[in-house]
């Protein structure tokens, strides 16, 4: 029926209706694909900041088993600026004989039990008998007051006490005059709230996991988007093929009547 006339009205409108399931299919198909690879995209890009971001909190992560910090960084994040005149010179000087000179006393009072190699188990830590100055001499760096700050600093340069003690003291004090401080702000009505600390990046990421769960799903729609251009070819080729075999059966029986010779008439 559809090879001898293919010109009918339900063959051309069947024709029609499945050439237009087949290229929606097709398109969704491609809509699908699309999508998925600009979901993979997107998840390749926050992956990648995601990565960067943990290798930035990796390198500036530090812990208690890592080796101290140097002197002159503990001095530029705990002591006091560099003096810039004549007479802060001479007030840095002052402050620094006078905190050695306390260090010296206190050391010598308790029988100098934080000298390197003779540790006392039984001595108090330097931060136990430092922390009455902090309450006293309060958060910050007063001018003309030595701090409990100068006196740590005083004991490392005397040589009592080590580098890791020294960033041990210094960071249980800046402690101390961080809880001073917010019980000075919580006397405030608009007090700023504390920057938490950042913790270490915790491995697997979500956003990689992410990335990895979309790419192992991305052959799907990638597979239906193959096959239904398949679809769409084959049919677009079978109906090719009819038309032209059509066509060339049209032209043969045409040619066949011009060949017969018309009915004699007497």
């Amino acid at each position: 029926h559809h090879a001898t006339h293919p010109k009918h009205t339900i063959y051309a409108e069947r024709r029609n209706t499945n050439e237009g399931i087949l290229t929606r299919n097709k398109d969704k198909a491609a809509l699908r694909a699309d999508r998925m690879r600009g979901q993979i995209a997107k998840a390749d890009n926050a992956a990648h900041l995601e990565g960067r971001r943990n290798a930035y909190l990796r390198d500036t992560w530090t812990s208690w088993d890592e080796a101290p910090l140097t002197y002159e960084a503990l001095q530029a994040e705990y002591g006091r600026p560099a003096p810039t005149s004549a007479f802060g010179r001479i007030k840095a000087a002052a402050l620094q004989g006078e905190a050695t000179r306390r260090a010296l006393a206190i050391s010598r009072e308790h029988g100098h039990p934080w000298r390197a190699g003779q540790v006392n188990a039984s001595a108090p830590s330097l931060f136990v008998m430092l922390r009455p100055m902090v309450a006293k001499t309060g958060p910050g760096h007063p001018v003309f007051t030595v701090t409990a700050k100068d006196l740590a600093f005083a004991f490392y340069g005397l040589g009592i006490t080590s580098l890791r003690d020294l960033q041990t003291s210094l960071e249980n004090i800046a402690l101390e005059e961080q809880i001073l401080f917010a019980d000075r702000l919580a006397k405030q009505k608009n007090r700023p709230k504390p920057r938490p600390r950042p913790s270490p990046p915790k491995l697997p990421t979500p956003k990689a996991e992410q990335l990895a769960r979309l790419r192992s799903v991305a052959y799907h729609p990638e597979q239906a988007y193959q096959r239904r251009l398949e679809q769409l070819a084959a049919f677009e080729k079978r109906h090719q093929a009819q038309a032209l075999r059509h066509q060339r059966r049209k032209s043969t029986m045409g040619r066949r009547r011009q060949m017969t010779p018309p009915p004699v008439t007497w």
